[in-house]
């Protein structure tokens, strides 16, 4: 998914994050779910991406 957004716009920000710990049981929190993260237990599901629309111009577009 990401390579289809570099084709169209310049990052500017781009990061993983938590998603999963509300639909999980009671006893999951978001922090729960970040330290699996963190260690590596599980892999981020959601990501959070800042961008300009790419032009030919852009000394910046890929």
């Amino acid at each position: 998914m990401r390579e289809e957004i570099w084709r169209r716009f310049v990052e500017r920000s781009f990061s993983w994050w938590r998603y999963l710990y509300p639909d999980l049981d009671h006893d999951t929190s978001e922090t729960d779910e970040l330290a699996a993260i963190e260690a590596g237990e599980i892999t981020a599901t959601r990501f959070c991406y800042v961008g300009a629309v790419a032009s030919e111009r852009s000394p910046f577009a890929r």
